[in-house]
């Protein structure tokens, strides 16, 4: 019965582990680690946009943004973006797709959607 129980409510916590995006200003992307000073990611360079669910919601974060940069993958927590404003800039490529946003705000489980590929334009 205990297995049971521990299986029924176990979640599934992924969660990245970062650098994450910090800031963004007229040069570019500005990245952070847990114990690293900020680095500069020129945005000419990302070639990916993913948006990763988990299970965790609605009382922990459970959508995060997925940049990924030749120069190493960082993340961006949904949360922090309070009034749409990094929305608006992350869907601002041409290309990108608004129906993964859709999906991912509903998704209720461990998942990835791909929202912008620069190989698809």
């Amino acid at each position: 019965m205990i297995q049971f129980l521990k299986r029924l409510f176990v979640l599934d916590r992924y969660s990245p582990s970062g650098p994450w995006l910090s800031h963004f200003d007229e040069d570019g992307i500005w990245i952070k680690g847990t114990r690293e000073k900020e680095k500069f990611r020129d945005p000419k360079r990302l070639f990916r946009i993913w948006i990763v669910t988990n299970n965790l919601g609605p009382f922990f974060e459970d959508v995060y943004w997925k940049f990924e940069h030749p120069e190493g993958d960082f993340y961006y927590p949904q949360s922090k973006d309070k009034d749409g404003t990094l929305l608006e800039i992350f869907q601002s490529p041409k290309g990108f797709d608004n129906k993964a946003v859709q999906e991912a705000m509903i998704c209720t489980n461990k998942n990835e959607f791909l929202a912008w590929d620069r190989s698809s334009l």
